[in-house]
């Protein structure tokens, strides 16, 4: 079967959602019920760019793709890889290497110095493949999704709403990087489904929660200075009571101390991913 190559930006959306959901639907993860609205979304605040995303076609049937969002990185212009997928019938001919060897040119056209993705650590073929075209894992994330049980909250504090963050100013009590779908810029186009919540003492704000639709916290901070007061706690117990289920994605592997404290919540881990990139330029 010939397979031929090319980019995106003359497919149907609806076309690329539907081999997506083929590709997906044996998954570590189950999209079952993904809505076609949701994914476009999800997409769009990525910042995913078609005219540079590759798909592969089979008898003229959408059977591959990589889905490609560009912004930067660590002060470097990046393609991030928000999606690859290749249905059954295509598996084991190297059509994600061939996908990505068919954009390496058009990512060096328009100035792209990196690459990047995550990929479920389970998934050895996939990181076979990434390999393959030189990507290697830059961290390990760790993603957390069920029914959490905090512990019943103490102190005096007021959780409410937040109109307007500073952004900015709040990067400096990060532990950690968050991943590519949770930083900012990609929050900040996926405003019409954000929730900011914020939890004050005597009106100062002492931390706050980034949530999507579903229970989803993109961000989790509290301020340094506010810390080990039991605030993270008040905080997650909100969210806990007002989602049900909760879930984090993508927390490094390296910051103990949110890891310790959503252990403490009781929020179980659901899969592990790697963080791969290369360069390119």
């Amino acid at each position: 079967m010939h397979i031929h190559f090319g980019t995106l930006e003359n497919t149907e959306e609806s076309v690329i959602f539907q081999c997506f959901m083929e590709a997906f639907s044996n998954y570590f993860v189950s999209m079952k019920g993904l809505q076609e609205a949701v994914m476009l979304n999800r997409w769009r605040a990525a910042g995913v760019q078609w005219e540079v995303s590759a798909g592969a076609w089979a008898s003229e049937k959408l059977s591959g793709f990589i889905v490609s969002a560009l912004g930067e990185w660590e002060g470097q212009k990046t393609a991030y890889n928000s999606g690859t997928g290749v249905i059954a019938s295509l598996r084991g001919r190297k059509v994600s290497v061939q996908m990505y060897e068919h954009l390496f040119p058009k990512f060096i056209e328009i100035g792209i110095e990196r690459c990047m993705l995550e990929v479920i650590t389970q998934n050895t073929p996939a990181i076979k493949a990434y390999r393959a075209v030189g990507l290697e894992i830059d961290r390990e994330l760790i993603c957390f999704y069920g029914e959490a049980s905090p512990p019943k909250p103490k102190g005096s504090y007021e959780i409410r709403d937040i109109s307007i963050l500073d952004w900015d100013a709040w990067q400096k009590d990060w532990d950690i990087l968050p991943s590519w779908e949770a930083m900012p810029v990609c929050l900040k186009r996926n405003a019409a489904n954000l929730s900011l919540e914020g939890i004050y003492v005597k009106d100062e704000l002492a931390g706050y929660a980034a949530c999507l639709p579903g229970g989803h916290i993109a961000q989790f901070v509290i301020a340094p200075a506010w810390r080990r007061q039991g605030l993270g706690t008040a905080l997650f117990h909100h969210l806990h009571h007002k989602y049900s289920k909760l879930k984090i994605n993508n927390v490094d592997s390296r910051a103990e101390n949110l890891i310790s404290f959503l252990h403490k919540m009781n929020l179980p881990i659901i899969i592990k991913q790697y963080e791969m990139s290369r360069l390119i330029c």
